[in-house]
């Protein structure tokens, strides 16, 4: 049970069926975040966010639920309000997240068109709402799932692990059918020839500062016009918020979790070994990588016999920016044959 039907949000220009968003539970989301001088596009803090209190009003919309077994809350503001929910909610069995993650460059691009932001501060929301589900799901039983998945060949098979999570024996993938509309999956990544662009791996070996990661991931996506390239994460046993975090990531990112620290070489190698680019580039999650920097590193490596390619690292010392040559490069490409056991190029 979703609301009834006067209650749910109707269609627009974007979509014209409608939304299954309960218009009730929106306006009091909006609601919260206008207490913190804020809005969905424009997050406030989580400390102010915490010291909302509503529980009369939350309690209040609940009461519509009551009288059902099973109910459906959607609202992507939830990412940002759930604390004040969660008040009134609770922990327990009776409740559990279903989260759906969608391609950043996708969910940018589509406020792009929609909403006239720019693609960074697309990506930028994209990771303020992922991080905070993450962190605000992990007291509950969670399904995630993509996007993505809704159009593709897994669909049956997906929907019904959800089914299952869920312990309903309804036909999810029937009423997939019925409901999901391909073409409003507009966003579609351009192919590109493979001969002038070789497909690109990005390794990222982590282990905690999932602050690093996450805004390593931001630049990456803001900052990385070269295409074909694929981002395979390595968690090296973090202890941090970084597993809960990488579970939200969707999109083209593959994740690797080792149960402790195997040190940063075997790391790189289990990231090399899941590739399937013809480059290899290994990257620090403490890095921010600048607009053009992959396609500047393959165009040196193309046509040339050199064995790897290295960027300098351009520091912040007393508020002057330097260009500084480390001895331990933190943009590494190699290509494919040459890789035994990875250890930091030294200059």
């Amino acid at each position: 049970y979703v609301g009834e039907d006067s209650d749910l949000l109707k269609g627009d220009e974007w979509n014209r069926d409608g939304y299954f968003e309960r218009r009730q539970i929106v306006e009091l989301n909006d609601d919260i975040l206008d207490i913190c001088n804020g809005t969905w596009d424009s997050p406030p803090d989580e400390e102010d966010i915490f010291r909302v209190k509503i529980d009369s009003k939350i309690e209040s919309l609940l009461k519509v639920y009551a009288g059902h077994d099973k109910s459906i809350i959607k609202d992507p503001r939830m990412c940002l309000t759930f604390p004040v929910w969660q008040r009134v909610i609770g922990i327990g069995d009776n409740v559990c997240i279903i989260n759906v993650n969608r391609d950043v460059d996708a969910v940018a691009a589509s406020l792009m068109k929609r909403d006239g932001f720019t693609m960074q501060k697309g990506i930028a929301l994209w990771h303020i709402y992922t991080e905070r589900a993450s962190k605000y799901a992990k007291d509950y039983p969670v399904f995630s799932m993509k996007y993505e998945d809704f159009f593709s060949g897994n669909r049956s098979e997906i929907l019904k692990g959800l089914a299952d999570f869920l312990k309903i024996k309804t036909n999810l993938e029937r009423i997939a059918e019925q409901v999901i509309d391909p073409a409003l999956n507009h966003f579609k990544r351009e192919s590109v020839d493979s001969a002038t662009h070789p497909p690109v791996s990005v390794i990222i070996p982590v282990f905690n500062n999932v602050e690093y990661t996450m805004q390593c991931l931001e630049a990456l996506s803001s900052n990385t016009s070269y295409e074909p390239y694929e981002v395979i994460i390595v968690d090296n046993g973090s202890t941090d918020g970084t597993g809960d975090f990488l579970k939200c990531l969707g999109g083209d990112v593959k994740i690797i979790t080792n149960e402790e620290n195997l040190g940063f070489a075997i790391a790189c190698n289990q990231g090399a070994n899941a590739a399937e680019g013809e480059y290899l580039v290994f990257l620090n999650n403490d890095t921010i990588p600048q607009r053009g920097w992959l396609s500047e590193l393959v165009s040196v490596w193309k046509g040339s016999e050199l064995l790897a390619v290295s960027y300098c690292i351009l520091m912040e010392q007393s508020s002057m920016p330097v260009l500084f040559l480390t001895k331990i490069a933190r943009y590494t490409i190699f290509t494919r044959g040459f890789i035994q056991t990875i250890m930091p190029l030294i200059e």
